[in-house]
């Protein structure tokens, strides 16, 4: 959890830190958790495509790509949303 300046006015290093990881580190990681969550269900859903390719379930398997293919778009626009956020270099 973030900690906000209303919550603590004048702590500055409270702003900017959470046990040791400033809150832009920590924006980063999140985006990163985000990402790869969509990333393993595409892989999960790719796979399960496959099984049901080689089962010669044609419908289950297009149902499984378009799933995969949702997950990879959500992944990406994640990492989009991550790189429009302004940096503040220090």
């Amino acid at each position: 959890m973030f900690i906000t300046g209303a919550a603590n006015p004048g702590n500055n290093k409270e702003e900017e830190e959470v046990n040791g990881t400033s809150i832009e580190n920590q924006e980063l990681i999140e985006n990163h958790r985000r990402s790869a969550v969509h990333h393993e269900a595409a892989a999960k859903h790719h796979l399960e495509a496959v099984r049901h390719r080689l089962a010669g379930n044609v419908e289950e398997a297009s149902q499984n790509a378009q799933k995969a293919n949702e997950h990879s778009f959500l992944a990406l626009e994640v990492e989009k949303s991550a790189k429009k956020r302004p940096r503040i270099d220090k």
